[in-house]
Formats: structure tokens, sequence, C-alpha cells
């Protein structure tokens, strides 16, 4: 009997060991797929144009599914602890509930980011069948096929800017709870590239509209010269308009700064600085890129 006691003795914590080697093994597996399909990743970063290669998409997709999954497990190993609801200490319960929906957050970005990348194949497939096929008409500009590709990836793009929107509300609760350095950090640099996210998505959803895609679209533009700088740049040495249609580029007239202002007309007065250093008197429309910081 004694014996049996003894063993049971040696069993249970040789059990309990056994136990936490497989969750470590199993936690350390996930960790290692994050950081290499995180650095494939950020390797394409350095180099974009080789997203826009023929198996370039794929490897994105690749990456982020592996990074959803391993972010997933990692939520499902460490779960009991991050969720620990009974521990007595309330920063502790908030911190630990914030690492589990940082978590979470991740892994939702990672899947908003495979729909995003359903949009970029959309864009590529745009490109490789101009460049592939032979009786795709000399006269087609890029400018007119990576529309098609926008317009064709516009609903992937909209779905992942609306996961995207999502994820910012739920990073803006987490910031209101007292976190741990580490989690504070992690929080303001995921807001961060969040927000840079967010406006690269809905530039790539505004970008058919501003292509021309339901019918022409001026724009103004105005060349600046950095020799002489001013706030925008420089110094307006011409400006005109350009016309874009179904992606092609119109009209474009640009005229010398100097012909625009016509001094049989009032003109306002220029900023007083202006006066005091450069002896400008009238403010013109080569001038008008002043710009006065508030105090």
């Amino acid at each position: 009997m004694t014996k049996r006691r003894n063993s049971l003795k040696l069993v249970i914590p040789l059990c309990v060991l056994f136990v936490l080697l497989v969750e470590g093994l199993l936690i350390g597996r996930q960790v290692y797929a994050l950081w290499r399909h995180g650095m494939s990743l950020k390797a394409l970063a350095q180099n974009p144009g080789e997203a826009f290669q023929t198996t370039g998409s794929e490897r994105i997709k690749t990456d982020l599914v592996a990074i959803e999954r391993a972010l997933r497990g990692l939520r499902a190993q460490l779960g009991p602890i991050l969720r620990a609801t009974w521990l007595p200490w309330r920063a502790a319960q908030e911190n630990l509930l914030a690492a589990d929906q940082l978590l979470k957050i991740g892994a939702d970005l990672a899947q908003a980011g495979q729909v995003a990348d359903n949009g970029l194949q959309a864009i590529v497939d745009a490109l490789q069948a101009r460049r592939g096929s032979p009786d795709s008409p000399e006269a087609q500009k890029m400018s007119e096929v990576l529309l098609a590709g926008l317009v064709n990836a516009r609903p992937d793009f909209q779905q992942a800017e609306q996961r995207v929107v999502r994820s910012c509300e739920e990073i803006d609760a987490l910031e209101a709870n007292e976190l741990w350095h580490p989690l504070d950090r992690a929080v303001s640099t995921l807001k961060h590239c969040l927000l840079l996210g967010r406006a690269g998505l809905g530039a790539a959803v505004a970008a058919p509209a501003l292509l021309g895609e339901t019918g022409p679209v001026n724009y103004l533009l105005l060349a600046q010269n950095n020799d002489e700088l001013r706030p925008t740049g420089g110094f307006i040495t011409g400006g005109g308009l350009v016309t874009v249609e179904g992606g092609k580029i119109g009209e474009l007239n640009i005229v010398d700064s100097y012909e625009f202002d016509k001094f049989t007309v009032d003109h306002p007065f220029a900023p007083e600085p202006m006066q005091r250093y450069m002896g400008i008197i009238l403010w013109v429309t080569r001038d008008g890129n002043f710009w006065i910081m508030p105090m």
C-alpha cells in the first residue's frame, strides 16, 4: 500500500510535468510560426514590388493564414491563464484580459489582411492579363488596367476596411484601461499601424472614383520650385488643370503662375510676415501657399 502511494506521488508530478512540457512545445511552435511568417512579410514589405508579381499575393496569403492560425492557437493555449477571472488582483485581471484581446485583434487583422489580399490578387490578375495577352491593344495604358483591377478589388478592400475599423474600436476600448508598459506600448503601436492601414484601404476604395470611373474628374496641378522654399514645398511657378476619365489622362494645360492674376481686380494684402521680410504687398496666386503656425 505504501509503495502504491509512493508511486502515485511520483506519477502525478510526472504527468503534470509532461502536460506542461507538451503545452510549452505547442506554445513554442506557435511563437516560431509567428516569427517565421512575420519575418517573411517584413521582407516583402521592404520590396513591395514583389507583391505585384505572380506569386507575391499567394505568398502574402500563405503568411497571413499561418499567422492567424498561430495567434488563435496561442489564444487557445494561453486562455486558462489570460482569462483567469478568479485572480484577486484587478489590475492583473485587466492586463491579462487585454493580452487575450490583443491576440484576438491580431488574428482578426490577419483575417482582414487575407480579404485585402484577395483584392490585391484582382489587381495582379488584371496586370498579368495585360502583360500576357497578345490581343491586348497597345493603346491600353497601365492606368486603365489599374482602374479595372481596382474596380474588381473594391468589394474586398471595403470588407477589409470595415474589419480594420472594428479593430480600431476594440483598440480604443483597450486604451481606457490602465495597462502595463509593454502592453500599453503594443496597443499604441498597433493603433498607429491600424490608422495607416485604414487610410490605405480607404484610398484604395476611393481610387476608382479618383481615376474617373464614372466620368471625367478634374484636378488642379501646381508646379513648385524648391529653390525658393515655401510651406507646401516651394514657390508656385505654374499651374493648370488635368482631366482623368476611365483611367486615361486627358487634357493637360499648364501655364505660368504670373499669368493667373488679373490686376484689374482687387487683391488682398499679403500676410504681414511676407510684407515685412519679402517686400510683397499684394497676395497673389504664386504666393498663395503661405502658412502661419498658430501660436
